[in-house]
């Protein structure tokens, strides 16, 4: 007797592959969207006259974020006030409130927008920590500053 002929497009598998590449779209969205945030946050430290402004693609060798920002100040003050005017900037976009640490000491201001966080180091603590050899496998991605920006709110 002949078996019955499956048909590989069944309704279950039809849904499963749709629902994985609508999966993806949204992966890719989201990519997007946090490159995007990304730039923004390098264009208020540009504008704030942040100093060696990196983005780094992290999204493939760590699951806690896709880009991280690498900025210098010139000293503590201006390294908090970076900090404040990228805080300031992102909430009048809307972006969820930033977890921020080391701010205060400094030399180090740390915020995490979830899928983006920006590291803003004095020159000596950059050197020391060294973030872009710690992540040399990340690939930088290519970044050039506005001359006025769309971001200020």
């Amino acid at each position: 007797m002949n078996e019955p002929q499956t048909n590989d497009a069944s309704p279950k598998k039809s849904a499963k592959k749709k629902s994985t590449a609508a999966a993806n779209a949204a992966g890719q969205t989201d990519k997007q969207e946090a490159l995007e945030l990304a730039k923004a946050c390098a264009q208020v430290a540009h504008e704030k006259l942040g100093e060696e402004i990196s983005i780094l693609d992290v999204s493939e060798i760590l699951r806690i974020a896709d880009y991280f920002v690498v900025l210098s100040g010139r000293n503590e003050r201006h390294v908090r006030s970076i900090v404040a005017e990228l805080d300031m900037k992102m909430k009048a976009r809307g972006v969820r409130k930033a977890r921020i640490e080391g701010a205060e000491d400094g030399r180090w201001g740390l915020l995490d927008f979830g899928d983006v966080i920006v590291h803003i180091l004095e020159q000596e603590a950059r050197t020391y920590y060294g973030l872009e050899r710690l992540w040399a496998d990340a690939p930088k991605v290519e970044w050039t500053p506005e001359q006025r920006s769309q971001v200020a709110g």
